[in-house]
């Protein structure tokens, strides 16, 4: 199973350069994510919302998972950029290789590696930029964004593995203050995972893995506040 997760950063030189660039018009893609407009409902159950919206340019769909959660959003922050540990944070990790290659106070860059163990698909990789927003008390604001990151600026040795390398995919946390005084949490993604997979078996698979994903980030979130 393909499982979907991603983000952010490099080294203080590097990051300038990094900033500087529009990979794959990432930019465009994160505020498409981050837009509240033309979501559809596909599914509610357990309290989880599932929502699909259509990206220009390309036949399969971004996803966005939400939930009412009363978690303070630090604990939710930290859990996402500790990407050395999501191999104990994420339930279904097997195969899966994440490797932190720069850190710094609000951002981080990591490579991962993800096995697709489905005959005759390719496994996926791809470096991606994590990066955290300051906590604030506005009704709804960003938490983590990350974006897929141009592989030529790193390990050469990667490229060369037989694997589909990804350029195209972007994801964003979000959370909504209300005045109850809980929180709608969010996570919304986009990944082309390039190479034949019809696009129907990747709208299911990106279904399931981000509901994998967002259950894992809250439990992980439970037991570090209890």
């Amino acid at each position: 199973m393909i499982k979907i997760f991603l983000i952010s950063i490099i080294s203080t030189i590097l990051i300038s350069s990094i900033n500087g660039m529009n990979y794959q018009n990432s930019n465009e893609l994160i505020n498409l994510l981050a837009n509240d407009n033309d979501w559809e409902k596909i599914n509610h159950e357990a309290g989880i919302t599932l929502f699909s919206k259509q990206i220009s340019g390309h036949n399969i769909n971004a996803i966005k998972i939400t939930k009412r959660v009363s978690i303070p959003l630090y604990i939710i922050q930290n859990i996402i950029m500790d990407v050395d540990n999501y191999d104990s944070i994420l339930s279904n990790a097997e195969g899966l290789i994440t490797k932190s290659q720069s850190v710094s106070d609000n951002q981080v860059v990591a490579y991962q590696f993800i096995p697709v163990n489905l005959p005759f698909f390719d496994d996926r990789h791809y470096y991606f930029k994590l990066k955290k927003y300051d906590l604030s008390y506005d009704q709804e604001q960003i938490l983590v964004e990350w974006n897929l990151i141009d592989n030529s600026l790193f390990d050469k040795d990667k490229n060369i593995l037989d694997a589909i390398y990804l350029k195209y995919g972007a994801g964003v946390w979000m959370a909504q203050h209300s005045s109850s005084g809980d929180i709608l949490l969010s996570y919304r993604i986009f990944m082309d995972p390039s190479g034949s997979i019809p696009d129907f078996i990747i709208d299911k698979i990106n279904q399931i893995s981000i509901v994998n994903l967002f259950t894992d980030v809250i439990l992980t979130s439970q037991k570090r506040l209890n």
